[in-house]
């Protein structure tokens, strides 16, 4: 199959319900960041969707297993959207092991589509377990770790382009042995890859929800990501996994340009920065932050991640 058109989703969410029966209003809808990131890099050469299955569905709700109820769009509307497009490769974010399930049924569902689609996925929870993850027939390939070089490398591969051999961060079955290339490969230059463009996203929709990865002031919030990685070692914390053990970050000036693009394109008020640690290099956040403020667009920002109390003074 020649790879033309690429669908890439954010699947639906499952919640427990309280004891009212009802789900937990503490909910959130954020912009897929990884999904939008992705599409933006490969839109040169590939025709692409971004499909928010939580978003588009946020007030629809059904059953699932264990007490829980799934939240966005309904199994049938999903086909419904992957047989209108006719997409040639599903990508899947699975960020949260807890939601695993949602990414995999999402996968499933491509291929009773059209056993043909090539179905991958991507984020903390397969990039923590691929053996475990494509133990499941339905699964095609997992991209592991930082996804927008592998990603691309593999729909090259599928063109008839190169080695999958050769592909940094990726993990595939070949017959029923499963290969895993650990990701050893990390762009330290962040200001090469394209500001995400939120064009793939359906934004008012997550204005009017205003159910953001942490509280908010106002409902024109998105969220930015200004650097990857962490220094730290902290022994709980998976994020080593996705963007490996360096820090890197972009330019306080690349960050500046993308906050501007936001509140002249979309009327953005509020950034909500998704760093694992936006203040550990002090002298960059003390330029951004000032930039920020030289900016004087009446904005204001949060750190929904939190900060590490050892970097403030």
């Amino acid at each position: 199959m020649n790879i033309k058109k690429v669908l890439l989703i954010n699947p639906p969410a499952s919640y427990f319900k309280t004891r009212s029966k009802k789900v937990k209003r503490s909910r959130s809808c954020s912009p897929p960041m990884g999904l939008c990131y992705l599409a933006t890099f490969i839109s040169d050469q590939f025709k692409v969707k971004v499909l928010d299955a939580l978003v588009e569905g946020f007030t629809h709700e059904e059953d699932d297993v264990r007490g829980m109820v799934r939240v966005g769009l309904s199994p049938e509307q999903i086909k419904t959207e992957i047989k209108e497009y006719q997409p040639d490769i599903v990508g899947v974010s699975s960020m949260f092991s807890d939601q695993h399930r949602n990414a995999s049924l999402v996968c499933w569902l491509a291929k009773e589509v059209n056993p043909e689609i090539y179905t991958v996925v991507g984020g903390t929870h397969p990039s923590s377990n691929p053996e475990k993850v494509l133990k499941e027939e339905f699964l095609d390939f997992v991209i592991l770790g930082e996804g927008e070089v592998s990603f691309l490398n593999l729909l090259n591969y599928l063109n008839g382009e190169g080695d999958i051999g050769a592909i940094d961060g990726i993990a595939y079955r070949e017959n029923s042995h499963i290969t895993v290339k650990t990701k050893k490969v990390f762009n330290e230059d962040l200001d090469s890859i394209p500001i995400p463009n939120r064009d793939f996203l359906p934004m008012d929709k997550y204005f009017n929800l205003s159910r953001a990865h942490g509280p908010t002031k106002y409902p024109q919030h998105t969220n930015v990501i200004s650097s990857r990685g962490c220094p730290a070692k902290c022994i709980f914390c998976s994020i080593h996994s996705i963007w490996g053990k360096n820090y890197r970050f972009r330019s306080v000036e690349n960050v500046i340009a993308e906050i501007e693009y936001l509140v002249r394109e979309y009327g953005i008020k509020e950034i909500q920065f998704e760093d694992d640690n936006l203040l550990v290099n002090r002298v960059r956040a003390i330029k951004l932050l000032k930039g920020i403020i030289e900016m004087d667009l009446g904005i204001c920002w949060s750190t929904p991640n939190g900060v590490a109390v050892w970097t403030l003074d």
